[in-house]
């Protein structure tokens, strides 16, 4: 089986890439001349490069021809506009089209948790067939995007093409962790970050996300949607301290109120006025920060056979916190 992966550069799709060859697929890779991780598609010799940009219908009918299944990970920035869709919709749009048209078996895209919105306390297991994000909390342009783009997608008529959708929660890996900085402090080791820490997180090892796409190759059928996330949701504060233990540290975990993220992007927002530039946007980070949400992954299990193994080494380090 021919696949196409589009997103390659992203921090996801690398291993998405990994575990396909591994696996013996044929691999095709939408690639921009531009990344700064273009280098390492070349220790990978096997691997079929297009050049070029999802948003050009040229570049997309050349690296759709011929394929069997797609796996679409790829996402850039944008700003939110309530009068059009962004980049990224419009992109997904034209490349699904254009696998419609082509013939490919199967669309696969990656969404996020993010579609469900950033909850409280009191929602409950989330599920599948949870309700989007609705008012307020579908505001912002990454939950938005994911939405609109899962609702669109679901909406045009595709033929014969099955459409398969994974919702991943946050990732992580070795190097990038739960906290958004270590700071060594004498014999301590302090992992910064923003909200509270008393919220549940549903972080999920890179290597258990990309296996649960590969799988989905094969396995997933047409109109079926997988949350990819930890069987056990530790809390943030949690998540700081495992990662740690992992690695061999003992990290304390240390985490910026929301008013001092605010007032920092206030003040940013105010260089960058000055500099005749847009403000900065504070408010998803608080809120993906703070979400208190806990997901169910029994569909990816049942269905694809999938487990959170990789994750799991991390989050059984978990006894003796106590607040998990």
């Amino acid at each position: 089986m021919k696949v196409l992966l589009v997103g390659f550069s992203g921090f996801l799709g690398r291993h998405i890439a990994k575990i396909l060859l591994n696996n013996d697929y044929q691999l095709r890779i939408m690639l921009n001349r531009h990344t700064i991780t273009r280098r390492e598609y070349k220790t990978m010799p096997e691997v079929e490069v297009v050049w070029g940009s999802f948003a050009d219908p040229d570049v997309i009918k050349t690296a759709v021809e011929g394929v069997d299944c797609v796996i679409h990970s790829g996402w850039a920035f944008s700003r939110f506009d309530a009068q059009r869709p962004t980049v990224n919709e419009t992109g997904t749009q034209q490349l699904f089209e254009a696998c419609v048209e082509a013939g490919v078996k199967k669309y696969i895209f990656l969404s996020s948790v993010a579609v469900y919105g950033m909850g409280g306390t009191g929602v409950g297991l989330v599920s599948e067939t949870t309700p989007f994000a609705s008012g307020e909390q579908a505001s912002f342009v990454y939950p938005a995007e994911k939405i609109a783009t899962e609702q669109w997608l679901e909406g045009f008529d595709r033929k014969e093409m099955e459409l398969v959708l994974f919702r991943p929660g946050p990732i992580f890996d070795e190097k990038k962790g739960p906290a958004k900085k270590l700071i060594k402090l004498g014999p301590w080791r302090i992992g910064l970050n923003f909200g509270h820490g008393k919220n549940h997180m549903a972080y999920v090892h890179v290597e258990d996300v990309a296996e649960a796409i590969v799988l989905g190759v094969d396995k997933a059928s047409d109109g079926t949607a997988f949350n990819i996330v930890a069987s056990q949701q530790l809390l943030f504060s949690d998540w700081i301290r495992v990662w740690g233990r992992r690695k061999g540290l003992e990290i304390r975990p240390f985490f910026l109120p929301p008013w001092f993220l605010r007032f920092a992007g206030w003040g940013a927002s105010q260089l960058k006025k000055a500099m005749g530039k847009g403000k900065v946007d504070v408010e998803y980070p608080i809120a993906a920060a703070t979400r208190d949400m806990v997901y169910s992954n029994e569909a990816a299990k049942q269905a694809l056979g999938w487990s959170d193994s990789r994750t799991e080494e991390y989050t059984r380090l978990s006894s003796g916190t106590g607040r998990s």
